[in-house]
């Protein structure tokens, strides 16, 4: 009976790890470049349950293949892991800023941080005191031979980004921004970074679009009706443990009595 105890708080406990991710998810709505989290979820082994006895009288009579069997018996789940859908294409906001760009596709923007090479879909790109293209967070963004500088007296209403990437400044072409794709197992930092491995070559099916901003992929709805689907099933592992603890209490009164 008390296997239906540890059953129950586990699975409370990994729905507890999804309510954190799900509720993160909500709270990065209006993060731009925000790619949404998941819990995923493992069960622990079954185990193979068969029938002892037909009637409380007797055992079953012998049959070739042993006792017949009744069914698999779950024992529980954990999270095995919290992975971001980074396939999920956020919808693209206007904004008019000429120094803002939105990738459609699969492709990264490269940036170069204190920790090394990181990856970022938010593409809010501001020229620093030094003339370099930077995001918003400061760090350089790569082109295809380094940083890219822009001249400190050129107007940001005559730099132009094409969908290539290809940066001209007064239609003279500087550089052009490294956009590559990321193998499996890339991993975020923060809310809007990602560490991974690249594919080492330009994503060739990414546009970029300049005046525009990749709002967040969380879908606020579904978010929301997850939270509550969430919040049943933890209610149900509640009372489940209430009802095996009345039991076992029930039984220790008439064990006692």
């Amino acid at each position: 009976m008390t296997r239906g105890l540890y059953t129950s708080a586990s699975g409370m406990l990994a729905l507890q790890v999804a309510l954190d991710a799900t509720a993160n998810n909500l709270a990065n709505v209006a993060t731009v470049g925000y790619k949404q989290d998941r819990a995923v979820y493992h069960d622990f082994r079954d185990l193979l349950i068969s029938r002892l006895y037909d009637t409380p009288e007797g055992p079953v009579p012998p049959v070739p293949w042993g006792t017949p069997p009744i069914g698999r018996l779950g024992t529980g789940v954990y999270v095995e892991d919290i992975a971001t859908d980074f396939t999920a294409q956020g919808p693209l906001q206007q904004t008019g800023g000429d120094l803002d760009v939105a990738l459609v596709g699969s492709g990264f923007l490269v940036v170069r941080t204190p920790s090394g090479e990181r990856y970022t879909r938010a593409g809010q790109l501001v020229r620093d005191a030094q003339g370099f293209l930077v995001n918003d967070d400061g760090h350089l963004v790569l082109g295809e031979n380094g940083p890219i500088r822009l001249a400190a007296d050129t107007p940001t209403s005559e730099i132009r980004i094409a969908e290539n990437g290809e940066v001209f400044e007064r239609d003279q072409r500087i550089g052009r921004l490294r956009i590559e794709d990321l193998l499996p197992g890339a991993v975020k930092e923060g809310y809007t970074l990602v560490r991974g491995t690249s594919t080492g070559q330009a994503s060739g099916s990414t546009v970029v679009k300049q005046g525009y901003l990749e709002g967040s992929a969380v879908n606020g709805i579904r978010e929301t009706v997850e939270l509550i689907q969430i919040e049943r099933a933890y209610q149900a592992g509640q009372r489940s443990i209430e009802a095996v603890d009345d039991s076992l209490g029930r039984l220790f009164e008439k064990v006692a009595g």
